[in-house]
Order: structure tokens, then C-alpha cells, then sequence
């Protein structure tokens, strides 16, 4: 989410993993942040594989849980043949304090 960057820990042994993985970004505008997810296989003596990335506009995000609550939803990889992930997003708005 623009230069805010998380890494999740690599899993080792799996055919499809779950993460279990959650983080916190910091949104500047609602209409125009997009959350990009990129996936790699890690390689123990090479460089890691990429399997691909996908993005999410954050206004999709927000338009979805107001209507249903936290978003689950199966996002395809690109740049890719094949692949997908499966998220759970859930957007939490707070209005900055301002200065008194």
C-alpha cells in the first residue's frame, strides 16, 4: 500500500499454504489507495520464485463490507498462468484527531 511494504513468514513443505497473516496499513484516501498483494516461493539457494500479484482498490474493499462485513474473497494472480489467493478484509476507518 504505496510504500508501506509487510512480509509475511515463509511456510516450508506446502502445496498450499495458509498464512494466517495480518497487518495494518495506513490509508490516505479511501477513493484512490489500492492494496497490492505479490507472492514468491522461497528458495533456500536461488532467487525466490514469483507466482504472482494482485491488486485491490481499498473503495472495493470499504463498498463490499458495508454491505457484508469483513470481505473474503478469491483473487486471481497475474502475470501468471495460473494461481489464486483467498483473503479476508476487513477496513476499519478512524478520523484524525486534529490539533487543538
Amino acid at each position: 500500500m504505496g510504500a508501506q511494504c509487510y512480509t509475511s513468514r515463509p511456510h516450508r513443505h506446502a502445496v498450499n499454504p495458509k498464512w494466517n497473516f495480518s497487518c495494518h496499513f495506513f490509508i490516505k484516501d479511501v477513493y484512490q489507495d489500492v492494496l497490492c498483494l505479490t507472492v514468491f516461493e522461497r528458495d533456500r539457494f536461488s532467487p525466490d520464485d514469483f507466482l504472482g500479484r494482485t491488486e485491490v482498490p481499498v473503495a472495493t474493499i470499504k463498498k463490499e463490507q458495508d454491505r457484508h462485513g469483513p470481505l473474503v474473497q478469491r483473487l486471481l494472480l497475474h502475470e501468471v498462468p495460473t494461481g489464486e489467493v483467498r483473503v479476508r478484509l476487513d477496513l476499519q476507518l478512524y478520523e484524525q484527531a486534529l490539533p487543538l
